[in-house]
């Protein structure tokens, strides 16, 4: 009758003990989030489940308010066309985020290599920004690219250099940004000036500009001959 009773309220300890192992184990190699179902008649136990269930809540919370922050930073960055990439200069490996690959029409899944970016960018514009690239100082730049489409986008650059206390290259990090539409608003307003201002010197009467207190601030060439 000892034997069996002790088999019996030894089971009735280690049971849970096994079973909350086992859900602890798989936390730590899985990420596992299935809460531990908290066994009565063992103090101990039953304080150590509920304590395992409270950090599994917390981090559940956490995951899903870091995937939150996430998600709103892919859909402001898709909202004004910028995005964020990092060159790990020890790994040579190259990352962008969602937006970046968009905006170069490319694959998620394509392997990024510092090639493949120097391939997208138009070849008129190439040794510039590899010189700017090359220098390992911060820099802004806008520069070409053709996509895979045919298609030529303007891009703004802005980058920053992570270095040692040697002062050797660790990271890069910047943002890409399409600039494709502000480069064509300014082209429009830039013809549209100059047309302005071959009329205004061509015109055949006399044409004078001045402030509101009367000072003269241009003329064209027939109001010179006047």
């Amino acid at each position: 009758f000892i034997l069996l009773a002790a088999i019996f309220f030894g089971s009735r300890i280690t049971r849970p003990i096994v079973h909350l192992t086992k859900a602890i184990r798989s936390f730590g190699e899985k990420g596992s989030e299935e809460e531990i179902s908290v066994p009565e008649g063992n103090h101990e136990v039953t304080e150590l489940a509920t304590a395992f269930n409270k950090m599994f809540a917390q981090r559940k919370a956490a995951i899903e308010s870091l995937q939150m922050s996430e998600a709103r930073l892919a859909e402001s960055q898709h909202i004004a066309h910028i995005g964020s990439c990092e060159y790990n200069a020890a790994e040579k490996k190259l990352w962008w985020s969602e937006e970046v690959f968009r905006i170069f029409l490319l694959d998620r899944n394509a392997e990024l290599t510092f090639d493949l970016f120097i391939g997208f960018v138009y070849p008129e514009d190439r040794e510039a920004l590899l010189e700017q690239i090359y220098s390992n100082k911060p820099h802004r730049t806008d520069y070409r690219i053709v996509r895979r489409d045919g298609v030529v986008r303007y891009i703004h650059e802005e980058v920053v250099m992570i270095k040692d206390k040697d002062g050797n290259l660790i990271k890069v990090r910047g943002t890409s940004q399409d600039i494709t539409e502000r480069k064509r608003i300014e082209k429009s307003l830039m013809e549209s000036e100059e047309r302005y201002r071959l009329l205004f010197e061509k015109a055949p009467l006399g044409i004078l500009h001045f402030t509101k207190d009367g000072v003269v601030t241009d003329c064209n060439e027939k109001f010179a001959e006047i």
